[in-house]
């Protein structure tokens, strides 16, 4: 499967939130799950018509070989999209919410995160998977953290910036959801 870069739209909400492309993260779910060969068909695909290109003016040792002609045809492109993503998608102060008894302790905040993995054949372009991730977190504005995470979803959010943010965090958890929907 190839991985399919968001739309400028989509990119610019992400930098809005501190965050770059999801795909350094998305590749790593994908080669640690097995289930796909992630075929690049970005950057490194670049490099590799810049090696042809060498290899056709005679700039390359002779019998340097380059990958003209071995390699793999996509059979998948695989198209990530963060749908919603709110760090704030409510709360009221917590000593409001039990009436006043304890106090102020701050406020109760409830973050989510959305995304769709879109899963089309690259021969017929016909989209013949579609899954969707979700993630959600209740913050506790007093200093009670982020608990509940679950697994290994702090090991891939270190990719890209994703694990230095809460919404970078529920994103990568959003991913992972719908990675494992799809597969």
């Amino acid at each position: 499967a190839a991985l399919v870069e968001a739309s400028p739209e989509a990119l610019t909400g992400l930098q809005t939130l501190g965050l770059s492309s999801p795909l350094p993260m998305l590749r790593l779910i994908m080669s640690q799950s097995g289930c796909f060969t992630v075929v690049d068909r970005g950057a490194a695909m670049r490099n590799i018509e810049q090696e042809e290109y060498l290899r056709q003016s005679g700039m390359l040792r002779q019998g340097s070989q380059t990958a003209r002609g071995k390699m793999i045809t996509t059979q998948y492109l695989l198209t990530p999209n963060v749908i919603f993503s709110n760090p704030n998608a409510g709360g009221a102060a917590l000593g409001t919410a039990i009436g006043g008894l304890i106090g102020a302790l701050g406020s109760v905040r409830i973050k989510e995160a959305q995304t769709t993995l879109f899963l089309t054949d690259a021969q017929s372009g016909v989209q013949v998977g579609v899954s969707e991730g979700s993630a959600k977190v209740r913050d506790f504005g007093a200093g009670v953290g982020l608990g509940g995470w679950g697994g290994g979803v702090a090991g891939i959010g270190g990719v890209s910036g994703y694990g230095n943010t809460a919404e970078g965090k529920l994103i990568a958890a959003a991913l992972l959801d719908a990675h494992n929907k799809l597969v």
